[in-house]
């Protein structure tokens, strides 16, 4: 016990080499240190190096055999494909059309020509097939053209009227065609049509001439006036495109439609009018660009932060002492209209940015925003960020912003990359915090900002060891796995059982490992652990010791990994919640493909039921995420099955092996 607890404080409080020379300038170094200490209210961060944490690991286990060690890197190896699992889960999202395939839909709201063939009319939007045929000489501008356009060339009449038809009504909108008609006709088609070009093509080429000639004007105004102003802002597009991409556009262009007079002419620009509340009108162009090429044009984005509504919570996110991250403030803003519009695309484009912009700064802003705004694929990745780099995020004041929920959601975390005495000093000195803001917060105003005040002279010795401070902690120490706490008698574990934070684990019987001659083995929940526990929390500078100590015990093996029993598939119950809401068939869907990525080697190699429970639950929500249905239709577990015939531990086979671990 003393050797570990004095090294592991050795090396935090160790000089430079300089000062270990001299004598004088050693003293001189620690009177400064000491001083530099004193002042500050809190410390950020314990002095550890990765070095210093995997020591007391290595000490662990340098004495175990290789069965041991075989046993916790089967543990290790599982949890590395739970961590896999859980990222094809948090990379899933609702599936969206390619913008590509969306112009069809707005084709009967935007129709604003009738193209009159044989014994039919095919309504149009005139811009677009102007843009899409150009062999037809029908003109984009309105007043240039009247409403019907007669297709009585020769060339056209060869052609029967259904392929015609299928054509002008399905091809030019989405570049599909049946394949009974034939390629040939298809080509033909087109050569007569005069549709060279491939719609993305043909839609950015739309771009540039909508934004002069659009048939569809988006009318920005102040406050709730929606009258005709000269005065506002105005941008054209299609209304085509604009129906296609937005539903939101497309029920108004619809209602429009329904509402109109039978003697009004269509050629007229269609007029949609919003608030300046609901739809900036700095965020216009950027959103009008996106709905032609479906990607960012961030030089048509506010130039300034001055150009961001005040009233977003992208201002408070982004300005946190420094400068604002522009790009961020405007993504987040941008999701907001885009869900607004019931633009999918815009909404995943932009939190493909405020993902990529995550750090150390911002992601517990952009967590909590990502929770209060519904948005999970944003709160999950900031989640996991916070788990890969939680010793750094500890380390900064954002640290202490976290709420009691959250602390308890992330010490909860298997995959939390930290040991578990910085977990616990972590925990301690956010709970300190949360004290002091507790005391401020009921102190008498007269005693605030003077020299008695709590914020000034800090927490008292007593208040650090007080009922009040367990109280806050309780939740959080319920979670730090104290047995897997290294080296097991540090001195801050020792001080917490001393506090009250953690309590003292009971002598378990699975210590004994051998009945006959009642042998007890202290580490053994590390290589056995129960079914159903969570076992040793999944930190890789542990896994990677964990195989420099297997390569070193037997040369031979490097480069190779542990072969596992594979399970036969399991047995899974299925039950539709909400019958009337979710369709058998789409169930079955859901059913078939659970069943055929719960057949994945990943997962009939998890031997613990722990693993297996949680395997599925990601691959169930990934299911759900993938077919847009909600969690809360299908309920899914695992069957119990007969253990007689199950080994008790990880088998200690080995086998040339070519995967990468890291």
């Amino acid at each position: 016990m003393g050797v570990n607890s004095s090294q592991v404080a050795q090396d935090r409080l160790s000089l430079t080499s300089t000062s270990q020379n001299s004598p004088r300038n050693g003293l001189r170094s620690a009177r400064n240190v000491l001083r530099a200490t004193s002042r500050l209210k809190f410390s950020f961060k314990r002095k550890s190096s990765t070095r210093d944490q995997i020591r007391p690991f290595e000490e662990l286990i340098k004495s175990w055999p290789v069965q041991d060690l075989n046993l916790l890197l089967a543990e290790f190896e599982a949890d590395s494909k739970l961590l896999e699992f859980q990222r094809l889960c948090d990379n899933s999202r609702k599936p969206t059309n390619s913008f590509l395939r969306d112009f069809e839909s707005g084709r009967t709201v935007s129709g604003n020509l009738n193209i009159l063939f044989k014994f039919t009319s095919i309504r149009a939007n005139r811009a677009f097939v102007s843009q899409r045929c150009t062999n037809l000489k029908i003109s984009a501008n309105y007043d240039e053209n009247p409403e019907n356009f007669d297709l009585c060339e020769q060339k056209f009449l060869k052609f029967e009227q259904d392929a015609v038809e299928i054509f002008l009504k399905s091809y030019i909108y989405n570049e599909q065609w049946p394949e009974n008609l034939g390629s040939e006709m298809l080509e033909q088609l087109c050569t007569d049509f005069g549709c060279f070009k491939k719609l993305e093509e043909d839609v950015k080429h739309m771009y540039k001439q909508d934004l002069k000639h659009g048939d569809l004007i988006i009318e920005v105004v102040d406050g709730k006036n929606t009258e005709e102003n000269s005065e506002s802002f105005k941008i054209r597009c299609s209304s085509l495109i604009a129906a296609s991409r937005s539903k939101i556009i497309r029920s108004l262009l619809l209602r429009k439609l329904t509402e109109k007079n039978e003697g009004s002419s269509t050629s007229r620009p269609k007029r949609i009018v919003f608030s300046e509340l609901i739809f900036p009108q700095a965020f216009a162009p950027i959103f009008v660009s996106f709905l032609y090429t479906d990607r960012l044009d961030w030089s048509l984005a506010p130039k300034s932060e001055d150009s961001i509504s005040s009233l977003s919570q992208a201002k408070a996110i982004t300005n946190s002492g420094r400068t604002p991250d522009l790009q961020l403030a405007r993504a987040l803003q941008l999701i907001e209209i885009a869900r607004f519009f019931e633009v999918e695309q815009l909404v995943q484009a932009c939190e493909d940015v405020v993902v990529k912009n995550l750090s150390c700064d911002n992601v517990v802003g952009i967590l909590q925003w990502g929770r209060a705004n519904n948005s999970k694929y944003i709160s999950t990745h900031a989640f996991r960020f916070i788990e890969r780099d939680f010793l750094k995020i500890a380390a900064s004041s954002c640290f202490f912003e976290l709420t009691s929920n959250e602390m308890t959601e992330i010490t909860q975390s298997q995959f939390l990359q930290t040991t578990e005495l910085d977990l616990l000093d972590a925990c301690c000195r956010w709970g300190e915090h949360a004290l002091l803001k507790k005391m401020e917060d009921r102190e008498p105003n007269l005693v605030a900002d003077t020299c008695h005040s709590i914020s000034r002279r800090g927490l008292k010795k007593s208040e650090k060891s007080g009922d009040e401070l367990k109280e806050i902690l309780k939740p959080l120490a319920d979670n730090i796995r104290k047995d897997y706490s290294l080296p097991p008698f540090h001195q801050d574990l020792t001080n917490a059982y001393n506090k009250g934070i953690l309590e003292q684990s009971p002598l378990g019987q699975d210590l004994v490992v051998c009945a006959s001659t009642s042998e007890i083995n202290p580490d053994v929940h590390w290589l056995k652990p129960e079914d159903e526990s969570t076992g040793p929390r999944y930190y890789r500078p542990y896994h990677t010791a964990l195989l420099k100590h297997r390569n070193i015990k037997d040369p031979s093996w490097f480069g190779k990994l542990l072969v596992t029993d594979t399970n036969a598939p399991c047995s899974l119950e299925f039950t539709n919640l909400y019958p009337d809401i979710l369709s058998g068939e789409l169930f079955n869907k859901v059913k078939v493909l659970v069943l055929n990525r719960t057949e994945d080697p990943d997962f009939t190699s998890l031997l613990r039921n722990y693993h297996r429970r949680v395997a599925l639950e990601m691959i169930i929500r990934r299911t759900l995420i993938e077919l847009d249905i909600p969690e809360e239709c299908i309920s899914c577990h695992l069957l119990p099955e007969d253990t007689s015939n199950k080994p008790s531990t990880p088998p200690d086979v080995l086998s040339p092996g070519c995967k990468e671990i890291f």
